[in-house]
């Protein structure tokens, strides 16, 4: 199956779901605020994402922190494997619409068919935007990139990304498009927060 064709099932979100929950234990222990040193307390707060018709069930809530310190309460929001920051798609709605594009007739119809979703064709254009140019000048994409045996070129990105996790992984669109997850979590969360000292990693069986 090509990743055009790929579509989520429910045992795919509830790994990603566990992995957010996996990075939010590790950061209560580990994290400190980058304000003040302090104690990271959880403070969750909703989501309504769209991109993900029969994976969600009841509510859902990000994964944030705020400091214990009552003089700072900074808030912390560490990188999701489900969310993609402040868009209303999910991440993997996001990062394959943005690696694919459009394949043809989504000129005509203006929607993107990918990963059971139909983004605008001028979200994922932005989307592909903000990965060439946003994201490749970014300190997480520095520290990834050092961490790839072939990175790609700030223009193929997120194709590119994917592509190398494919030819260094077992290829199926599960994997393909999990572990390419989690080196985009890994990467923001190391950039953003060096004091986590590199003690924070999860890692996932994708097979789905």
């Amino acid at each position: 199956m090509s990743l055009r064709e790929w579509a989520p099932v429910r045992k795919f979100f509830a790994h990603l779901e566990r992995c957010d929950g996996e990075m939010a234990e590790q950061i209560a222990v580990w994290g400190r605020c980058a304000r003040c040193g302090g104690k990271l307390h959880r403070a969750d707060f909703p989501r309504v994402p769209r991109g993900g018709a029969g994976l969600l069930s009841g509510s859902v809530r990000r994964v944030s922190f705020c400091c214990a310190a009552r003089e700072c309460r900074r808030r912390f929001t560490p990188p999701s494997f489900r969310f993609a920051d402040r868009k209303w798609y999910l991440l993997f709605v996001v990062v394959v619409a943005a690696a694919l594009g459009p394949a043809g007739a989504e000129h005509v119809t203006g929607r993107v068919r990918v990963a059971g979703a139909s983004p605008a064709l001028r979200s994922v254009r932005r989307w592909q935007r903000g990965y060439r140019h946003e994201f490749s000048a970014s300190a997480a994409w520095q520290w990834l990139r050092g961490r790839l045996p072939e990175p790609p070129a700030a223009a193929e990105l997120p194709q590119g990304l994917l592509r190398c996790v494919q030819q260094h992984g077992r290829g199926s669109p599960e994997a393909t498009i999990g572990e390419t997850i989690n080196l985009l979590v890994h990467a923001g969360l190391t950039s953003a927060v060096g004091h986590f000292g590199g003690q924070i990693t999860i890692r996932r069986d994708w097979h789905c």
